[in-house]
């Protein structure tokens, strides 16, 4: 049958007498920058690995190399290409690079409300120091003052 692009899920089996019990496997496909690095065993004879979705995705041929320790060396005893039938992109999928923008986009909301509420938690300290001092019978100008050169000190502003 093939890949289809967008695919998901897929199992790949490797087997074979030349290949050991264990050894590692490299996936990706041409252009990626570098290929995935995946340590297999084989269980009754047989290697089973799903293909990463995201190199699914492509137009573009997914290899992968079966990679041995031989006595002091490493070498590659298998070279698996698997075709991808190139289809469009249905609309529920979310492109890596769509994919990369919702998690910065997440990770700057959330960063941003932990500023926010760090600011109001900051705010809060301050009016409870402020009422603190005036209980002391420091007039509210004196506690202005203070609050000022605390803010500065810390790299605000009194307002």
């Amino acid at each position: 049958d093939g890949l289809t692009q967008h695919d998901k899920d897929v199992l790949l089996h490797i087997s074979g007498d030349d290949i050991p019990d264990f050894f590692e496997l490299h996936m990706d496909y041409y252009g990626r920058a570098s290929a995935m690095r995946f340590q297999l065993n084989k269980v009754d004879g047989v290697a089973t690995i799903k293909i990463p979705n995201e190199l699914l995705k492509q137009r573009k041929t997914v290899r992968a190399w079966v990679y041995v320790i031989e006595g002091e060396g490493c070498r590659t005893k298998k070279t698996i290409n698997l075709p991808i039938i190139p289809r469009n992109k249905p609309d529920d999928v979310v492109s890596g690079m769509e994919e990369e923008q919702k998690d910065s986009v997440e990770q700057l909301i959330e960063a941003s409300n932990k500023s926010i509420k760090a600011l109001e938690e900051y705010a809060d300290m301050t009016e409870q120091a402020k009422d603190v001092i005036e209980s002391f019978g420091y007039l509210e100008s004196d506690v202005d003052e203070l609050l000022r050169i605390q803010n500065e000190h810390i790299g605000g502003d009194s307002e």
